[in-house]
């Protein structure tokens, strides 16, 4: 049995960057800050990666600040930096992002 299931609350720190990859899916990405259960602990930054409707959710959707929940798998990649050295990409490929933000009733109306 294989199991990459992941689940995080948090909030964007930056807005995302939308973009087309080589072979012309849309892709978007972004960072959230994971607070810790620790009152002390410094936040999780974590890198994002979303595709298609939900990569166009997020971009139309969603700004720094954003109260997000996220279902996906973490993702950890080996390459090469720019020293030669071998060196790891974790980021969590979203399959699933909703939003958390309440509107405040007056910007509404």
């Amino acid at each position: 049995m294989k199991l990459n299931d992941c689940k995080f609350i948090g909030r964007l720190v930056a807005d995302s960057q939308l973009s087309k990859c080589k072979d012309g899916q849309i892709a978007c990405k972004f960072k959230v800050a994971v607070n810790s259960y620790k009152k002390d602990s410094d936040p999780l930054y974590l890198p994002i990666i979303c595709f298609e409707k939900t990569a166009e959710f997020v971009s139309n959707y969603l700004t720094k600040g954003s109260l997000v929940f996220l279902s996906g798998r973490l993702d950890i990649r080996k390459y090469e930096n720019k020293e030669g050295q071998e060196s790891w990409y974790t980021s969590l490929l979203a399959h699933q992002v909703q939003s958390l933000t309440v509107k405040n009733t007056q910007e509404a109306a």
